[in-house]
């Protein structure tokens, strides 16, 4: 009977011992189920990360482009700037010189024609 009583207790003890394995077969799927989905967000986020990442990278290429570009047209409209007021004062000085020969016309026409006049008189003699 002793032995008849312990394969009871050890009968309970293995149906209490299954139970639990069952619970924690359970539990374990569901971890696993959780833990999958977990794998699949994470996925998702590392893509949309590298994606991210990647036009992260575009952008700053592109941003360094642009600041390079305006700075060179900052420089090109200094130097085109620079170049125009040398112009605008060649130009001046060129009306300048133009109205200063347009005065002094009068007199140097009225001095070559005392020297053709001279030189006729000259030639006359």
């Amino acid at each position: 009977q002793k032995v008849e009583a312990d394969k009871a207790v050890l009968n309970e003890k293995k149906e209490y011992e299954s139970k639990k394995l069952a619970e924690k077969q359970a539990e374990l799927k569901a971890l696993e189920g959780k833990a999958s989905g977990e794998n699949k967000e994470h996925e998702a986020i590392r893509k949309e990360l590298d994606r991210t990442k990647a036009q992260f990278t575009a952008f700053e290429r592109q941003d360094i482009k642009l600041r390079e570009d305006i700075k060179h047209n900052k420089a090109t409209l200094k130097k085109l700037g620079e170049t125009a007021k040398k112009e605008e004062k060649k130009a001046a000085e060129c009306g300048a010189k133009a109205a200063e020969l347009e005065a002094s016309k009068p007199k140097l026409e009225g001095a070559v024609l005392k020297t053709s006049e001279a030189k006729g008189k000259a030639e006359g003699e």
